[in-house]
């Protein structure tokens, strides 16, 4: 099975104060030897194998801006339980390489 998978969303930015942040766009999951790109905004919601997925407490999600990720998913799809199962690895890249602008 798969025991880590790195993740990632996209949302479109807002760029007038006072009005509310845009839902998750896009899902980015990466495995060994594979990427898949889900469009929440062309399907219209989480397809159910992905929820499955996020809740799935086994399952690490790892990646930079969990917290905001996690966050924004929850607007888009209430209900979603994912606490616990994300891993924030911009404090680990910048221990492991110092020199590192892009986290």
């Amino acid at each position: 099975g798969i025991d880590v998978v790195g993740f990632d969303t996209e949302t479109k930015p807002v760029f007038v104060a006072g009005r509310p942040p845009n839902d998750v766009a896009l899902v980015q999951l990466a495995v060994r030897g594979l990427i898949v790109l889900v469009r929440l905004d062309l399907i219209g919601g989480i397809p159910d194998s992905l929820r499955r997925l996020l809740e799935d407490a086994s399952v690490l999600k790892v990646g930079v801006g969990c917290a905001g990720d996690e966050q924004t998913l929850s607007r888009r799809c209430p209900g979603l339980d994912v606490r616990g199962s994300f891993l924030e690895i911009d404090k680990i890249a910048k221990t492991k390489f110092p020199n590192l602008k892009a986290c």
